[in-house]
């Protein structure tokens, strides 16, 4: 009979892939001393929840600890995402006139580039505009 250790702690909630909030907050279970921190900041103590500092767009780690035992979370984030209103985005393999065409029906200062699901860029009506112009 092979016996099945629980793991020593465990994250209960918060972002894993893709999160549009700088400060997510995380829950998890543990002996304590916990300590947690966010990719290379320092250890701080922390309970059962952690809610990290403003963190910048892009990929992060969440880490909690007790003596040897340890888990961590990674996740990114993406606050551009959130400030565009829906339906700003333009598929990726749009033609250069289908995407002026986009652009000239439904204005907008942003729009999101994607492909499928996935967020793979962000193009700014003033970059275009400059592109065109020059």
């Amino acid at each position: 009979m092979i016996a099945q250790l629980a793991a020593a702690i465990a994250i209960l909630t918060g972002p894993a892939g893709l999160t549009n909030d700088p400060t997510p907050t995380f829950t998890f279970d543990g002996a304590a001393p916990l300590e947690c921190r966010v990719d290379a900041q320092a250890w701080e103590p922390c309970t059962d929840a952690y809610t990290a500092p403003e963190l910048c767009d892009g990929g992060h780690v969440f880490r909690v600890r007790s003596g040897a035992d340890s888990a961590f979370r990674s996740f990114t984030v993406d606050t551009v995402a959130r400030t565009l209103e829906p339906g700003r985005a333009l598929a990726a393999d749009l033609s250069g006139e289908d995407v002026i065409r986009a652009v000239q029906a439904n204005p907008a200062p942003t729009y999101l580039v994607v492909s499928g699901d996935d967020v793979v860029g962000v193009l700014r009506t003033a970059d275009l505009a400059r592109l065109l112009n020059s």
